[in-house]
This record gives structure tokens, sequence and C-alpha cells, in this order.
């Protein structure tokens, strides 16, 4: 099952225009969202709505993956993605295996399955 698409979020949380960044970038961002809960809100909203444009099969697949609903995928992954930023969990790296691998590194699937 490829979910990478899915993992995406990760980029659309981390940068919200959609192309790499680089650590310097992405250091700001994550602080940005650090000091400010509207701006995080903010980035959850878009990449719910990023998430939810996905076909229904890829969505109840991602499901299966983060442990949830399929109505719930979006918000569930898009925050747990966040939290993860903010919180140090996710980083730099773990960031640019995703947006560069056909696989999301074991990091980001603990993040994303809520463990």
């Amino acid at each position: 099952m490829k979910i990478t698409k899915t993992i995406s979020a990760l980029a659309t949380i981390a940068l919200l225009s959609g192309c790499a960044m680089s650590q310097e970038r992405y250091m700001a961002m994550k602080t940005a969202f650090e000091g400010s809960p509207k701006l995080r809100q903010k980035a959850v909203a878009e990449c719910e709505l990023h998430e939810s444009k996905m076909s229904p099969k890829t969505i109840r697949n991602v499901a299966l993956v983060a442990n949830t609903t399929p109505d719930k995928m979006p918000y569930v992954i898009c925050s747990r993605l966040m939290n993860g930023l903010v919180s140090g969990r996710l980083t730099y790296e773990d960031y640019r295996k995703t947006i560069t691998s056909d696989a999301p590194p074991p990091e980001v699937i603990k993040v994303i399955q809520g463990r």
C-alpha cells in the first residue's frame, strides 16, 4: 500500500507551499507554529482540505494505518503530524525522507498512528 501521497500532509503542514525547503526554513516554520495556535489551526485546516480530496480507497487505507475511521482520517493525521512537528518528534530529516522516498520513515508512521 502506497501512502506517500498522504504523508505529503507533513510537507503541507511544514511548508504550506508544497515544495521542498531548507532546514533553516523548516526550523523557522516550526518556530512559528510553536508560538501561534491560530497558525497551527490554519495549517491543520489546510492539510485536512488537502487530505480529504484523496480517493475514497486511499482515505480508507490511510485510516487503517492511522487507526481511525475514514471520516476522521484527514483531521487525525493532520493534527498528529502538526503535534509531531511542534513537539520535535518529527525532524527535518523525517521531512526530507518523506518527500524524497516511496515510503515514509518509521518515525512518521508512528506519529500518524498516535504512538
